[in-house]
């Protein structure tokens, strides 16, 4: 049983692999990713210190955007 829904996990994975490659590969424009997480981290961090207006903040901070 077990290696049956292992087996269905691994082709459902192949199967959306294949079907992105597809996208990247067909696509009429150019398609790239880029990882944003640690943006977001320090701007959940910044939330979390009580800051909503980041226009503010980081016209205040200029530093801040260098990290």
């Amino acid at each position: 049983m077990i290696f049956r829904e292992l087996k269905e996990k691994e082709t459902e994975l192949e199967d959306a692999r294949s079907r992105l490659l597809t996208i990247f590969m067909e696509a009429p424009i150019r398609i790239w990713e880029e990882d944003y997480s640690e943006v977001k981290r320090e701007i959940d961090s910044l939330r979390s210190t009580g800051i909503k207006d980041f226009r503010k903040y980081f016209r205040s901070h200029p530093e801040a955007v260098r990290k």
